[in-house]
């Protein structure tokens, strides 16, 4: 059985990163645990076989959080998380089409 990994737990960072590998996919969370923002850049190449993916996830919007996929292939994330703010990505090869009704549902 598969479990979530944190890369970089053994390094002094001010972020958080988790990530789990499925058999459709990938989930990966970045955290920002401090009180600032906190500008972050990952390769997703240092964590996962491809180099580049598919990301899907949430974003916030003025009327609220929405479903979003983007259907270009990228090799990194890069954001400013907002104090304790976070990110949740879905990395896939293929184009997800909906949002997943259950996280696990790419493990299936």
């Amino acid at each position: 059985k598969r479990r979530p990994e944190f890369p970089f737990l053994d390094e002094e960072r001010e972020d958080l990163v988790l990530i789990h590998r499925l058999k459709k996919g990938n989930l990966f969370f970045a955290m920002n645990p401090t009180e600032h923002p906190l500008t972050v850049f990952y390769r997703f190449g240092e964590f996962f076989e491809e180099k580049a993916w598919i990301t899907a996830g949430w974003r916030e919007q003025e009327d609220g959080i929405c479903w979003e996929s983007i259907p270009d292939r990228k090799e990194y994330f890069t954001a400013v998380l907002p104090p304790h703010g976070s990110t949740l990505l879905f990395l896939t090869q293929e184009p997800l089409r909906e949002e997943p009704g259950n996280l696990w549902d790419l493990d299936a």
